[in-house]
């Protein structure tokens, strides 16, 4: 059984394109490292965990779908297509939110939450998208960029 598993490993890691992964690991671990130094403050390393977890499941993903024939998929390249513009018009159904704004780019499922995240600078922003549906908002920048933050409001001044 361990020299199946050891052979099933080797042929994984061979047909795996090594240098794209050690790539995208270290873009993932220099996240990660930027994660711990914006959230360090909090006390807990909850947030960095979760990324370490993502990143291990990132990393399985990759090497089952290396295993993934080509020449299989190229067959079915006809389904691939139309299932991806299936997917792409679900935007136009209920599933597809729009909020008032025009902008249906994203689905929303019953059960599964939305959360916002980006260009929430003030707190209306917030509930504005609380409003809109969003189960969670990230405020980000908003709140941990005193620059920005300053420099928001020398252009509202000046402008």
């Amino acid at each position: 059984m361990f020299r199946r598993a050891k052979n099933f490993l080797a042929d994984v890691l061979q047909q795996a394109d090594m240098i794209l992964l050690a790539l995208c690991c270290a873009a993932t671990l220099f996240g990660i490292t930027m994660v711990y130094s914006a959230t360090r403050y909090m006390q807990t390393n909850r947030l960095v965990i979760i990324q370490g977890c993502a990143l291990v499941l990132g990393v399985v993903l990759y090497l089952l779908v290396s295993m993934v024939d080509l020449s299989e998929v190229v067959k079915k390249w006809k389904w691939l297509t139309m299932f991806n513009f299936g997917f792409i018009l679900l935007l136009l159904t209920p599933f597809g939110r729009s909020d008032g704004t025009g902008n249906r780019a994203w689905l929303k499922f019953p059960g599964f939450p939305v959360i916002c995240e980006g260009h929430v600078h003030v707190p209306a922003d917030a509930k504005a998208a609380i409003d809109a549906g969003a189960w969670a908002v990230v405020a980000g920048t908003g709140i941990t960029h005193p620059t920005s933050i300053t420099s928001w409001f020398v252009a509202a001044i000046e402008g």
